[in-house]
């Protein structure tokens, strides 16, 4: 039975960063059998559980009082004797400033380290950056080492150069399916966010406010990434979770900040705009053809969310077309899952 390590994972409490561990276990077992035995090294390993997710173990990563634990600690020193070690999509290699790189050394480099060292590490499509002077070259190197590194955008393709890595789609379109709705011309529109620096939360409250009455949407309740409040000041008569939007039967406008609550929001089949804080939301949507869906949060010209969404909301032909394009995306994405699971099938029989 193939053994295979899940690196990097975070918290199912975050939507996306669950929906990131549970593309990554179906493309494992897509690759090697789901008969596969999976270890999940979790930040916060709570909700990884054998009942949620059978054949899987969640192994927490995150230093405590007393450091790490001997459990992870043990895991990690025999990591070689895994079948198949996987990195999880997502963004975890950042280090733009102190705080987030002192995390970054902690929970994630070890991890690295040890995957780089054992030599059948594939690292799913994730954003890598920004890399400092120190960090760089010690990313760089491991990369190196790897089995296989894809990346889900340009910006991080350029920063980890000159390391021979892999442009792929975001893990979150790799698996979509898209559910067609007749559309609700009478429902508010969506909007989601989170904290946001350099005043960029009082833009999208700007949006929120001309575009009101609107209802919320909150993708992730854990510890510093709670949306929760964030999205109660944007004046919503109503929080959705990204349950509740798979479960409406009439499709929406939803503005999300969060580029995973984008996507789960336009695979549930609703029309999508995203305000981008990170390069990732630029490549997704680059990958999707919808360019001209997707916004810089930090300099985005309101007037313009603002008349997208009406636009989105009262024109069926801005709605057709925004469905064409994605039925024209999906065939690439299709392909292109295919690749990464022959990349993971190639790397666990080598």
């Amino acid at each position: 039975m193939t053994q295979v390590a899940l690196l990097h994972a975070y918290s199912p409490l975050n939507a996306g960063d669950g929906l990131l561990v549970e593309q990554a276990l179906d493309l494992i077992h897509d690759a090697v059998g789901a008969d596969a035995l999976v270890d999940i090294f979790a930040s916060r390993p709570d909700g990884f559980t054998q009942a949620a997710m059978p054949g899987t173990e969640a192994i927490g990563t995150r230093p405590g009082k007393r450091g790490y634990s001997r459990e992870y600690l043990r895991r990690l020193a025999h990591l070689g004797e895994y079948d198949l070690i996987v990195g999880v999509g997502g963004g975890y290699l950042r280090f733009g400033h102190p705080l987030e790189a002192a995390k970054t050394w902690l929970v994630h480099m070890p991890q690295l380290a040890r995957a780089a060292s054992a030599g059948n590490a594939v690292y799913l499509p994730q954003s890598c950056g920004p890399l400092g002077p120190v960090s760089g070259p010690v990313v760089r190197h491991f990369f190196r080492r790897m089995g296989s590194v894809m990346l889900r955008d340009d910006r991080s393709v350029s920063d980890c150069s000159p390391v021979d890595t892999v442009r792929a789609p975001d893990c979150g379109l790799l698996g979509l399916h898209r559910v067609r709705l007749p559309f609700d011309e009478d429902a508010p529109v969506i909007v989601g966010t989170r904290q946001l620096r350099r005043g960029a939360d009082r833009k999208v409250e700007e949006v929120a406010r001309r575009l009101a009455p609107v209802e919320g949407l909150v993708q992730s309740r854990v510890g510093a990434n709670n949306d929760e409040e964030s999205t109660r000041r944007l004046g919503a008569s109503q929080l959705h979770s990204q349950a509740d939007l798979r479960s409406l039967d009439r499709a929406r406008v939803v503005i999300s900040v969060r580029l995973h609550g984008a996507l789960m929001a336009l695979a549930a089949g609703h029309y999508v705009i995203h305000l981008s804080y990170e390069r990732k939301g630029f490549g997704a949507f680059s990958d999707l053809g919808l360019d001209d869906n997707v916004h810089n949060v930090y300099s985005m010209d309101v007037d313009q969310v603002i008349a997208q969404a009406e636009s989105l909301r009262e024109d069926p032909g801005a709605r057709q077309a925004f469905d064409a394009t994605v039925e024209q995306a999906l065939p690439r994405l299709a392909q292109r899952r295919n690749e990464v699971v022959e990349r993971l099938m190639a790397t666990a029989e080598s």
